[in-house]
């Protein structure tokens, strides 16, 4: 489950973190709040809706999850749509169908 927190309940998160004795939790809160951080984020949105985005098929909201890491590179929330299990079509060539314009 993913929570997208604003930046004003991040601060106030890291404060209460602070008091209670989670040095670490709140040093990862101020790490994720820091502009440089919110900047990065914006970019790979934008690089998941350029490379990937298609309404209807696979769509990236403007406040999507970002999840990065030490690597270089980060998983981005989508939106896939699922054609309806009573279909002829199958799952996977639904999404090989969907990955084919997208390399």
């Amino acid at each position: 489950m993913w929570i997208q927190l604003d930046q004003d309940v991040l601060e106030k998160l890291a404060v209460l973190a602070s008091g209670a004795k989670m040095s670490q939790a709140a040093n990862r809160i101020r790490h994720s709040i820091s502009q440089g951080k919110q900047d990065l984020i914006k970019q790979y949105r934008e690089a998941a809706r350029d490379r990937f985005g298609e309404e209807g098929v696979c769509e990236i909201d403007d406040d999507a999850a970002v999840s990065t890491g030490d690597d270089a590179g980060a998983y981005v929330m989508t939106w896939r749509w699922i054609e309806s299990p009573s279909t002829s079509r199958t799952m996977d060539e639904t999404c090989a169908a969907g990955a084919k314009g997208n390399d």
